[in-house]
């Protein structure tokens, strides 16, 4: 089975209070077995990575995969308590072995970081209301996301949710290695708490703010 690009996410590095571009993290699988590799150059499209010049560095299925049995995030199911700004969630997907390999959501075709770089229009104070009420909606759950950044922010019709929940856990629990994004995350933080995600939203706004153009 040839080498599958799961997902490709831009790296930032703080310096000099500004947000720089350090590096393109991406993740592969093949086989079942899931793989992370960096890329020095920035990467608009997968199409761009060549991954025969990757140097891929293997995943631990435990750090990827839990086993059963578990505690899906059924607290965010559209029956249980449905928010606008945040991804629908329709259930996981568990394979022979016990393992959740996958969570069902939505598919949205934009994300705000694709709007950004592709200049679209963009309402950033309602953006950044619609992030911080999904947030809120999150953690009156109990719910640490721990990992807001643009990548995982996507366009609904007029309204912004947020998505990709691969490293959401509850609050007080310990992070582990899917403890948020470089650069948009404090490497400092041991225990999923609220100012983890506040962190996050902090970094979008200083993207946003630093991207021209936006009213």
């Amino acid at each position: 089975m040839d080498l599958e690009i799961v997902e490709f996410n831009e790296v930032f590095a703080e310096t000099d209070d500004d947000l720089e571009f350090s590096h393109t993290k991406v993740i592969t699988q093949r086989n079942g077995q899931i793989f992370s590799a960096t890329i020095k150059s920035r990467i608009q499209r997968k199409e761009e990575i060549d991954t025969s010049r990757l140097k891929m560095t293997p995943i631990p299925q435990e750090h990827v995969y839990p086993i059963l049995p578990t505690q899906a995030p059924s607290s965010l199911s559209v029956d249980r308590s449905p928010h606008p700004n945040v991804a629908k969630y329709f259930g996981c997907h568990i394979d022979e072995r016990g393992l959740i390999i996958g969570l069902c959501f939505k598919k949205y075709n934009k994300t705000l970081y694709e709007m950004v770089k592709g200049r679209d229009t963009l309402d950033a104070p309602k953006c950044l209301s619609s992030i911080k009420a999904g947030i809120e909606h999150l953690h009156s759950l109990g719910i640490i996301h721990c990992d807001i950044n643009p990548h995982n922010i996507f366009l609904d019709t007029s309204t912004f949710v947020i998505g990709d929940f691969d490293s959401c856990t509850f609050e007080g629990d310990e992070l582990g290695m899917k403890a948020g994004t470089d650069g948009w995350t404090n490497d400092e933080f041991e225990l999923a708490q609220r100012e983890n995600d506040w962190f996050g939203f902090t970094k979008i706004e200083e993207f946003l703010s630093s991207s021209k153009g936006r009213k």
